[in-house]
């Protein structure tokens, strides 16, 4: 998926409340930072959807 679409599904998840929806569109999001080396960034996401 692109990041451009990750960021649409992360954003309309959340507006209607898809917990599931938003979780499993972080965790590619972070997924994708991780690949890119950006660990900083990486680690700073997942306590977001707790």
């Amino acid at each position: 998926m692109s990041r451009a679409d990750l960021l649409l599904e992360l954003v309309r998840s959340g507006a209607r409340g898809d917990h599931a929806l938003f979780r499993k569109a972080l965790e590619a999001i972070v997924s994708e930072e991780r690949a890119k080396q950006h660990h900083v960034l990486a680690d700073r996401l997942p306590p977001l959807c707790q």
